[in-house]
Parts: structure tokens; sequence; C-alpha cells
């Protein structure tokens, strides 16, 4: 019995916050419980709400001044650490453009800021110092290492096909490669033989780290009066507007981009 109630916690909580945020999302007595409640059992049960984590910092960016109470930091903490969880989606960026003007320069957003920066531009053993640095507040939010363990190895897919085992141990802030025989996701292949160094991990193949050229066969190509015509409808159309989850994040965009650079010049990302 004990545990059907646990299990139904998650889906009342959720479900309790959405009802009252859409009813008046603005009424701080009546919807901020239940949303640090939605977000404390979003921590503890390792569900996610973006709808309902924005719907607090606006609360938040509304009555900003201490006096006022209704600001608490640890519960900002959740959310930001909640949102880079989901890199590569935007939610990480949308989220620190919420947090309440007078937060922004605290030291504990500024960290997390800065972690959040270092994961997306593919500074990933930095990430990790911070990481270590700030033990206590990583842990607020359950999982948080396994899912940037994930964006990691995402990125990483992306732009090798194979890499040296003790550099993507450091990437996955691991103490060394024996250790990554558990933090590998399904289609990546550990070798621990002693090629290659000490050893080696082939990537899954994808389209990114595997591109196959087109085929052009006699009668595809087009004139050259159809290319310039699409070329000058691409540039003279206004660009469409992004929404969040559409594509590859600009974080991923920015992590890729900067293994590539430093492949072509022979070095570590």
């Amino acid at each position: 019995m004990a545990a059907a109630a646990a299990a139904t916690a998650p889906a009342e909580h959720r479900s309790r916050a959405h009802v009252l945020v859409q009813a008046n999302p603005y009424d701080v007595d009546r919807v901020l419980g239940p949303l640090e409640q939605a977000l404390e059992s979003q921590c503890r049960d390792g569900w996610y709400d973006a709808d309902l984590n924005t719907a607090l910092l606006k609360l938040y960016q509304l009555h900003p001044r201490e006096d006022e109470k209704v600001v608490k930091t640890d519960a900002l903490v959740r959310v930001l650490l909640k949102a880079m969880m989901q890199l590569p989606e935007p939610d990480f960026a949308l989220a620190a453009m919420l947090v309440p003007e007078p937060l922004q320069a605290t030291e504990v957003v500024r960290t997390l800021c800065d972690m959040a920066d270092r994961l997306q531009s593919a500074r990933f053993p930095e990430f990790w110092d911070l990481v270590r640095g700030n033990a206590d507040l990583v842990r607020r939010a359950p999982g948080f290492e396994a899912a940037a363990r994930r964006f990691v190895l995402r990125a990483v897919a992306a732009t090798y096909r194979e890499m040296n085992a003790g550099v993507l141990a450091r990437y996955l802030g691991l103490q060394s490669a024996q250790d990554l025989a558990t933090a590998l996701e399904p289609g990546f292949s550990l070798d621990l033989s002693g090629a290659k160094d000490g050893g080696v991990v082939i990537m899954p193949s994808n389209p990114d780290n595997h591109p196959k050229p087109a085929r052009l066969v006699q009668g595809d190509f087009p004139k050259f009066d159809a290319v310039v015509d699409a070329v000058v409808a691409e540039l003279s159309r206004k660009p469409a507007t992004a929404t969040p989850g559409d594509g590859v994040s600009a974080g991923m965009v920015a992590a890729v981009t900067r293994m590539r650079k430093q492949v072509l010049e022979g070095g570590e990302a």
C-alpha cells in the first residue's frame, strides 16, 4: 500500500501544480508551495517538468526582495541543476535568464553558469574540476553527474570514431580507464587489451562520425540557373523562429565544433 502511494506521489505533485498554475500563475500564496513541492519531488523521484520550474522562476522574478521571503536559494539551485541535466536542450540558458537580477551575481549562480559553459564548450576536465570542488552543490540534484556524462558521450560520439580510453575517462570525470566499463552506454565498445597506449573506445557509428558521400548518377546534376535561383531564394528568406528542442542545441554545436577544431589541429579538446 505504501509503495503504491509512493509511486503516485510524483504524478499528484505534478498534476496539482499544473492545475494551480493554469488557474492563477502569479498567486504566490496558492502556487508557490505546490511548485516548490513539485521541484522537490523532481529531485527525489527523478522526473522533470520545465513548465513548472519556469513558473517558479517567474514568481521569484516578481518577488526578488529578501524581505518578501519568496525566493529560496536552494530551490533556485535545484532548478538550474535540473535544467543543466537536460543538455543539449536549451533549458539551462532559458532558466538562467529568469534568475532574479539581485541573484545573478551571487557566487552560487556564477558557479553553475561556469559549469554549464565548460560543459557546452567541451572543456570537460575543467567542468569536472568544478563539480568536484562543489560536491555539496551538485548533490542537491541526484543524477546530475550521470546526466553530464550522457552529454559528454553524445558530444564525443558526434566527433570521433574512436578515442584513447584514458582521455575519454578524463572527459567523463573518472579516475581511470578501468572505470569506463560501467560508464559507457550501449553501442560504445571498450578495448583495454593494451593496444593504443592503454586501450581504446570505439564510438557507435552515426551520421556525424561516419558520413556517407551522396551518390549522383547521370542526370542528377542540377542546372546552373536552378542552383543560382535556390541560393538567392535562401539568402532572401527570413530566418525561421526557433523553438526549444528543435534540432541540435547551440551548446551541442559549440562542443562538437570545438572538438573538431582540436582534431584538425592534432590536439585534445
